[in-house]
Parts: structure tokens; C-alpha cells; sequence
């Protein structure tokens, strides 16, 4: 079965480990048993949850992510396995011998593809300001050098938000409504992208571009980026529906973009399997197999539709 993210929201949750499955349970009583082999990866928002340490070794001996969410759903930890990759020393050299042209090549080869992304957001979108912006972005895009040393992908924002969730809106991590969105979903993208880049036998803190001194997911957020406009049409089709808050409804329908049909090199897969490749193209450009960093297609329409079919 295709592998799901868990989240627990409510209050005073307790996980544990019982027999192959995560059990939830609420003062002693059991709330449901959730098979171990069908988890991607879990989602803790709600407040006063615990866990017992076993189930955190079997998360981590599985390779399954735990995210425990803050202030309006931004991720604040993240609890990933040490060993993750037979072929992890190997390959965690090859990172720290990453020469800097190299890392400023493939830095640049994202933001091309973010923008890409974005552009086909916003052409899905169809808003007023959408033509316009979206030739704006083309000219970004086609200005993109090694290293983004203009900073393009930032440029690009300028005019990418307004003309997505309208005039008004201000991209924000600590405003409710739509920027609550965005940060829960791009915290199920993260969750994913991080267990990618384990599986692949990758350092996450060890990125491209993002450094910040106390962030250990450094390359887990450089390869994520190309992934976050899918979350961000997703978010579009929600304020869409009338449906623009932080609700059960509107994190079943986020959630769900993990089983989406994603076009890419190999053919029609799911995000994670598409993570995996991104985690994966970057050993084989260090390795000197590959030239390019593998990104996919971006979802169908029936594929967006299905999330608001099944979740309205």
C-alpha cells in the first residue's frame, strides 16, 4: 500500500508501539492502530501529545520521519534515522568534497526549476494577474547564473504571490489562513524530502545553498524547493473553494498530495518516489554518472482535482 503521512492534531495523544502498528491512544484508551509498513512519514500539531521511545526506534529503524509542528503548523523538529544507507560513508564524502562551482551549478539549476514550477502554477491558476506574472518569471528564469548571485528566486516571489492568492496577500509564516496553509503543507514536503535524502545515504545538513547555522535539514530545503508549488496550487484551489483556513478538511486535502500521480524521468509516480530520484540524481552528478539534478513534470489536472473530490 502506498505510503501515507499520519497526523496527529488532537490534544493529549499517546503513540506507542504495539505489534507491527503505531497505536493512538487518549487516557488509556485505544483510538486506532495504524500499520507501521503503510506510515511515510508523521505529523504532530496537536498539543501534550507523548510517545514512547520504542516506537521512535522503530520509526527511525524503518526510516519513517517525525515532524512535530509549532506556531501555525511551521515544523520546529524533526526526528530522522542516523544510518540510513549502506552506502552512507561513501556518499557523505562525496558531499564534503563537493567542490563550490559544483554546488553554485546545481543551486542555480533549482531556482530555474522553481520558477519553472511556479509559472506552472500560476498557468493552471488561471487568475487575473497570472499571463502577466508569468511572463515576468520567464525573464527571471532566463536570467538565473550559478549561484543565483541576483537572487532571482526571490525576485520571482515579488510577483508569483500576488498574482496566485491575489494583491493582498503577503507570504508570511506567522500570519493564520493561507500562510498557515502553505506551512503545513510544505511540512508534509519537507517530512518527505528529508526521508529522500536519508534514503539516499545524503547529509541533510550539508546543502547547496541554505546554510543557516542552526538548521540541520540545509539540503533537505535545496531540493525541496521545486516541490513547494505543488502545495502552493493546492493552497490556491482551497481559498478557491471558500476553504482558506487551518482546518481537519484542509489538512486531509494537503496530506493527500503524497499520493498524487507525478510525471518524471521514469514515468508516473508518486512524490515520494520523485523525491527519492531528486536525493538519488544528486550522488550521480557527484559521482560524475549524471550532469543534472532529476526533477519531475508537474502534476496533471485530474490529479489536483482528485485531492478536492475526495476531500470536500
Amino acid at each position: 500500500m502506498l505510503g501515507q503521512i499520519v497526523e496527529i492534531a488532537e490534544s493529549a495523544r499517546h503513540l506507542s508501539l504495539h505489534r507491527g502498528f503505531m497505536k493512538v491512544s487518549h487516557q488509556g484508551e485505544t483510538l486506532g492502530l495504524v500499520p507501521l509498513d503503510e506510515i511515510l512519514g508523521v505529523v504532530v500539531s496537536g498539543h501534550g501529545t507523548t510517545h514512547s521511545t520504542n516506537l521512535l526506534a522503530k520509526f527511525a529503524e524503518l526510516g519513517i520521519g517525525f515532524c512535530v509542528c509549532g506556531r501555525n503548523f511551521t515544523p520546529v523538529s524533526m526526528m530522522l534515522p542516523v544510518d540510513g544507507n549502506v552506502a552512507q560513508s561513501h556518499r557523505f564524502r562525496l558531499q564534503f568534497e563537493c567542490k563550490r562551482p559544483l554546488r553554485k551549478r546545481l543551486w542555480a539549476s533549482i531556482v530555474r526549476a522553481k520558477i519553472d514550477a511556479q509559472i506552472k502554477t500560476l498557468d493552471r491558476a488561471g487568475t487575473a494577474d497570472a499571463q502577466r506574472a508569468m511572463r515576468r518569471l520567464d525573464r527571471l528564469r532566463a536570467k538565473v547564473r550559478s549561484g543565483d548571485p541576483d537572487n532571482m528566486e526571490a525576485q520571482a516571489a515579488r510577483f508569483y504571490w500576488p498574482a496566485l492568492l491575489g494583491p493582498d496577500f503577503t507570504r508570511r509564516q506567522e500570519e493564520p489562513g493561507l500562510n498557515g496553509l502553505l506551512n503545513y503543507g510544505y511540512a508534509i514536503i519537507r517530512s518527505c524530502m528529508a526521508r529522500a535524502v536519508l534514503g539516499a545515504g545524503l547529509h541533510p545538513t550539508l546543502g547547496l545553498n541554505h546554510a543557516g547555522p542552526t538548521n540541520p535539514m540545509c539540503l533537505v530545503d535545496d531540493f525541496m524547493e521545486p516541490y513547494r508549488p505543488i502545495c502552493d496550487l493546492i493552497v490556491h484551489g482551497l481559498a478557491a473553494r471558500n476553504r482558506s483556513d487551518v482546518t481537519p478538511d484542509t489538512k486531509r486535502t494537503l496530506a493527500a498530495m503524497t499520493a498524487m500521480d507525478i510525471p518524471g524521468p521514469r514515468g508516473v509516480t508518486t512524490l515520494f518516489t520523485a523525491m527519492c530520484d531528486t536525493a538519488l540524481s544528486y550522488v550521480y552528478v557527484m559521482d560524475g554518472s549524471a550532469k543534472n539534478l532529476a526533477f519531475p513534470d508537474f502534476p496533471s489536472d485530474l490529479s489536483f482535482a482528485a485531492l478536492y473530490d475526495d476531500h470536500s
